[in-house]
């Protein structure tokens, strides 16, 4: 751009901060408004005021609760997430600064109203509510117009209220962008269609290219290039056992999908006649299945369907994480229900449930995760209150009745669990 101070004057240019519109600025029928996608900015902030990690809004002390941080921290640390995610939560009180990103996300997500429900103060923990349900109703995988003037309404109701609740000092900017991003989904499609996690993964790698402090920016223009180039390279190397290891560093690496049971559906692991621990569902299973005996029944402890794997209860390889708990759907009712795989099995019955899983039920909690608003409903409905499962029922589950891994939050300090549905599974830690 250039300026000129009057007629015949000379024109000089305008230095100043790339806007980043690049070469779509010049296209035809570009409109600078409406042209690019908001941005989903993370709100770190509000943890911050709750627990007093910064200066907190002094005049509004209702939202400060870092007397009880070891509280949150404590049920915090309890979560063991699904292995679709790919960190284990991290302390607020120490570890808070240390965030990634994708820890902020899956905090707002799932594991915040939980851990700050009856530590929060209410009037806070419902406003916060607002913000948890708009960002992920504009998180799915598909949005219908409902769900996209609700995510409005909630965002909008969220920022009018900030103010009121911390202060017209701290109404900044990412605050602002809530209210655009009804719009920038409609415009170009939901949220992590226009997300910057994978770029903030990809600015940690950049700090692997390039060593000392000379020639940085050829360093990693070297190392970019040399990366672009390995896949030609791979492609051209004869099979063996070198060639694996290298796409074993690349994370190309492909297990073996294991016994085909039927569709999509793949056991991983033996498949065993028998299980060790007491088989307390034989019952249940004998009769589902309709066979006096089960001794030609055999069980399998993971299952893969297409990408994702579910684990059961009774496999034993993993401590921090819980990929068994599921919502599944029962006897074909459009309802959903949820509970705990215990072990899956395959039966040689010439039926079409020759293969499912034996499931460990838990009965909806009376209470949601927060009140019912008085204009717009239930604000968030993807975290469900459940009771603890009783091991002593068990249902059986055919595999296409399994919907998807929840993440489950169990706390010792509550009576009450959560199971969280995930907005989509395109959008990766």
């Amino acid at each position: 751009m250039r300026y000129g101070n009057g007629m015949g004057a000379e024109v000089k240019p305008i230095y100043g901060k790339d806007m980043g519109y690049g070469n779509s600025l010049g296209a035809p029928y570009h409109s600078l408004i409406y042209g690019k996608a908001t941005y989903f900015v993370k709100i770190h902030t509000l943890p911050i005021y709750w627990i007093g990690m910064a200066n907190r809004p002094i005049s509004i002390p209702y939202c400060y609760c870092g007397s009880n941080v070891e509280k949150v921290d404590k049920r915090l640390l309890e979560i063991k997430p699904p292995s679709v995610i790919s960190r284990v939560p991290r302390s607020i009180e120490h570890h808070l600064k240390f965030w990634k990103a994708t820890e902020y996300r899956n905090w707002l997500f799932f594991y915040s109203l939980p851990c700050m429900k009856d530590v929060l103060d209410d009037e806070y923990y419902q406003h916060y509510a607002l913000l948890v349900g708009g960002i992920v109703l504009l998180s799915g995988r598909s949005i219908s117009p409902e769900q996209l003037d609700m995510a409005g309404n909630l965002l909008i109701h969220f920022v009018e209220m900030f103010d009121a609740y911390y202060g017209a000092r701290y109404v900044l900017m990412n605050q602002h962008m809530l209210l655009h991003l009804r719009k920038s989904v409609m415009d170009h499609g939901p949220l992590w269609s226009s997300s910057l996690f994978v770029f903030e993964d990809w600015n940690g790698d950049i700090s692997s290219y390039f060593h000392g402090t000379q020639h940085i920016a050829s360093q990693i223009m070297t190392a970019v290039v040399s990366h672009q180039q390995l896949p030609q390279l791979i492609n051209k190397m004869p099979s063996g056992n070198a060639k694996d290891i290298i796409l074993q560093l690349q994370g190309q690496h492909q297990s073996s999908k294991g016994t085909h049971l039927k569709d999509d559906f793949y056991a991983i692991g033996a498949l065993k006649r028998g299980i060790s621990e007491t088989n307390s569902f034989e019952d249940d299973l004998q009769a589902f299945l309709g066979i006096e005996s089960l001794s030609f029944v055999k069980y399998f402890t993971r299952l893969q369907v297409g990408a994702p794997v579910f684990h059961s209860r009774l496999y034993k390889r993993t401590s921090k994480r819980n990929t068994f708990t599921v919502a599944y759907r029962r006897d074909g009712s459009p309802s959903i229900s949820y509970g705990q795989i215990e072990v899956f099995f395959k039966a040689p019955v010439p039926s079409k449930t020759s293969c499912g899983a034996v499931v460990v039920p838990m009965s909806k909690a009376k209470q949601d995760i927060c009140h019912r608003h008085t204009l717009l409903g239930i604000p968030v409905s993807h975290i469900i209150a459940l009771h603890r499962p009783n091991r002593n029922i068990f249902v059986i589950v055919p595999l296409e009745d399994i919907i998807d891994v929840c993440v489950y939050m169990e706390f010792s300090d509550s009576r009450v669990n959560y199971a969280a549905h995930f907005p989509n599974h395109l959008e990766k830690d």
